[in-house]
């Protein structure tokens, strides 16, 4: 049999079109395959695009291809409603079983050797996984829609989307968005290739299949629903669209249903040529693993410096004066301690010895510590009542000597005090001959870009160490604590915050992004971003990437809204700390970066940081979503054998708090430093321990939901540094 679902393509370019009532594949064969759609531009060699109903796409770029047209019947068939759900590539990890499928569907079309119980067999299977594996909520989805790929443009788009009901004449878009007719139809013309009566009669078509497929709704009820002026209009318009009437195409059959993209100039191609091209192919996701570790280069960075907000003198006592936290003693070189305390404050509620006690524990442990200045009293109380205190612990001290302050700074705040300020406060300083840092609060500059390029010249003179950004007082579109965005969606928003730093001539790595905020994910009233360490990777991965450090709270504050924490109010570790701490125990190591997966190349052991990136599209929890089964294979020269393996699972159960003593516990009674820690010794996450031999086989394992899996592999049997 022949499918009419099934198409090679094999032109360079074809023009923009709609999918309809289904989705649409797209596997490249040969060289690489460029789609513009509305939600993102991909570009993939080794990979399949997935093209959701409704969205418009253009192949911009193609060698050979193979698309496989999906209608929603064939949804329908195995209890889902279609249009119900969208259908995200990245959740799909078994993305080489659907290539799979649709090489063997293209090599048995190609030598007529096709049979219906084939066809049915290899589409269901495709259907299945990505059914079980790719579907989200469609509310989840729309709402987080963002067209900001097209600037300016992606306002038009928007309008229109949210407005299908409405008129959506050119004249009506122009009078609506106050933009010239001539603008608006030279946009379309220029980004899409279509025109505006074009773009909107096919939307409003495909936004029509949900009623005409999946309801008995009459045909004027869909042209009301969908903006068409009558049931006539809606049935010659979708007749001249689709080919045949609304209610001749209630009556198809799923496999009658086709799309067919062509050119005026399609070339032919050599059937021996594509049958090579498959087979090639074929191979090639035969011998592919979901984690693959060799000898390459991919885009690599190290671990940052982490910024750890301290906002009460109580928090300063029990950072300093108890046996409370690593970060006391160790990881002196990845974090600097943020005193949001007024140096009045710090001076009158803690007693000398109290103050003895935290200077010397900063000297002695070489502790990076920076205080915000609001003032010249705030400046004036720390030159006059504490720094004379660093002096007399240091000339006491015969072990330090005045380097031993080098990891003091002061954090001047440019929302109180003008640079000429600033500057006049750092030549006083002068007079004091000791040597420590400086850092400035740039965030109103960012939300003053011409002002912030204006004072470049005088800012680099001045040579600051840090830059802080609070994120909590920047301007749209950044990430800003009101935003309807989920949080991997703000990460895109990066891009806004440097294209104003990079049009600066300042490190971006003297950047610091501060208060990225907590919120309870998207289908939860009780599970929280803090709740999911796939989420709390990924921030910490691009922010990391983007800049110089992250900035989080060191224990939960509950004035106003939340923003990222290391430790709830009463003491106990939260996830996000937990992990922080994996990443500091690695020395000076740059991290490779793999998409969803990092790996660490130590001189001992080789670390690996996998996540499950299914919650990451719309960051809203599937509490009956099935382990993903993953495989790792490793080719490198000195993981080539068999090998030890620690394995962690960090899967927002384990290791979380939330998960042990809920909330309304913890807030109903005291808790002790020593009971806390109690708990915390038996509060960890999952391990286990295990030998594999990877010159024999690649390594199988399962992915939790929303977890994520730490494995070190040891490249010998020494295991000391564990």
């Amino acid at each position: 049999m022949k499918t009419q679902c099934l198409q090679l393509l094999t032109e360079k370019h074809y023009p923009t079109a709609r999918c309809i009532d289904g989705i649409l594949l797209f596997l490249p064969l040969q060289g690489t395959l460029d789609i513009h759609s509305i939600s993102k531009v991909h570009s993939v060699t080794d990979d399949f695009i997935l093209i959701n109903d409704v969205e418009t796409y253009q192949i911009s770029q193609n060698g050979t291809c193979i698309m496989l047209y999906i209608a929603s019947d064939w949804f329908e068939k195995v209890g889902v409603n279609f249009f119900d759900y969208k259908y995200i590539i990245n959740l799909i990890q078994s993305t080489n079983e659907i290539m799979r499928k649709m090489l063997q569907l293209a090599h048995a079309q190609l030598t007529d050797t096709l049979t219906e119980d084939q066809f049915e067999k290899w589409m269901m299977e495709i259907v299945h996984i990505i059914v079980d594996e790719a579907k989200i909520n469609a509310s989840i989805v729309n709402q987080h829609l963002n067209y900001t790929g097209y600037g300016k443009f992606g306002e038009i788009l928007e309008y229109i989307f949210n407005h299908l009901p409405d008129k959506l004449t050119l004249g009506a878009l122009s009078e609506k968005l106050y933009i010239s007719k001539s603008n608006i139809s030279g946009q379309f013309y220029n980004v899409l290739g279509i025109g505006v009566k074009h773009y909107v009669d096919s939307i409003r078509i495909a936004s029509s299949m949900r009623y005409l497929i999946g309801g008995n709704h009459t045909l004027e009820e869909i042209s009301e629903q969908c903006g068409f002026s009558n049931g006539a209009s809606y049935s010659k318009k979708f007749k001249a669209y689709i080919g045949v009437s609304p209610n001749d195409y209630r009556n198809l059959d799923k496999s009658q249903k086709i799309v067919h993209l062509g050119t005026t100039q399609d070339r032919h191609y050599d059937e021996e040529t594509l049958l090579s091209l498959i087979n090639d192919k074929a191979m090639q996701c035969s011998s592919t693993s979901d984690i693959r570790i060799d000898e390459g280069n991919p885009k690599s960075y190290r671990p940052c410096c982490n910024v750890l907000q301290v906002h009460t003198v109580a928090e300063m006592k029990k950072l300093f004066l108890e046996d409370f936290t690593f970060y006391r003693t160790e990881a002196s070189e990845h974090i600097i301690f943020y005193c949001l305390v007024d140096a009045k404050a710090l001076t009158n509620e803690l007693t000398e010895e109290e103050k003895h006690q935290i200077t010397s524990s900063l000297l002695d442990n070489q502790l990076r510590i920076a205080f915000r200045i609001n003032s010249k009293e705030d400046l004036h109380w720390h030159l006059e009542r504490l720094w004379p205190l660093v002096k007399r612990t240091i000339e006491s001290n015969d072990q330090l000597t005045k380097e031993a302050a080098q990891g003091f700074a002061y954090i001047f705040n440019m929302t109180t005090m003008d640079l000429k300020t600033i500057y006049r406060h750092l030549i006083h300083m002068q007079n004091y001959k000791f040597q420590v840092d400086f850092g400035i609060d740039v965030t109103d500059l960012l939300n003053q870009p011409t002002e912030f390029k204006q004072l470049e010249a005088q800012l680099k003179r001045i040579n600051f160490k840090y830059y802080f950004i609070d994120n909590a007082r920047l301007n749209p579109p950044y990430l800003v604590e009101d935003s309807e965005q989920v949080l991997t969606k703000q990460l895109v928003h990066f891009t806004n915050i440097k294209d104003i730093i990079q049009r600066m001539d300042i490190d971006d790595q003297k950047y610091f992004l501060l208060n990225l905020e907590n919120r309870l994910l998207s289908n939860d009233q009780i599970a929280e971003l803090m709740d999911s360490p796939p989420i709390l990777m990924e921030m910490l991965k691009e922010t990391w990437n983007s800049f110089g450090g992250i900035g989080v709270d060191l224990f939960q504050q509950l004035s106003g809204r939340e923003h990222l924490y290391l430790y709830d109010k009463n003491g106990f570790s939260s996830v996000l700390n937990i992990l922080l701490h994996r990443f500091l125990e690695l020395e000076d190591i740059k991290l490779r970066d793999y998409g969803h997966y990092i790996v660490a190349m130590q001189e001992e052991k080789v670390t690996i940081y996998i996540y499950d990136w299914r919650i990451l599209e719309g960051e809203a929890l599937d509490r009956k979503a099935l382990p993903a089964r993953m495989t790792m294979d490793i080719q490198h020269s000195i993981i080539n054998g068999n090998h030890l393996i620690y394995s962690e699972n960090f899967d927002g159960k384990q290791g979380n708090i939330n998960q042990i003593v809920p909330s309304s516990l913890r807030d109903k009674y005291e808790w002790s430093t020593p009971l806390v820690k109690k708990i915390e010794q038996f509060n960890q996450p999952q391990f286990e321990i295990f030998e594999h031999d990877f010159s024999q086989s690649t390594l199988e394992f399962k992915l939790h939901y929303n977890s994520v899996r730490i494995m070190h592999i040891f490249k010998n049997e020494q295991t000391d540094k564990f």
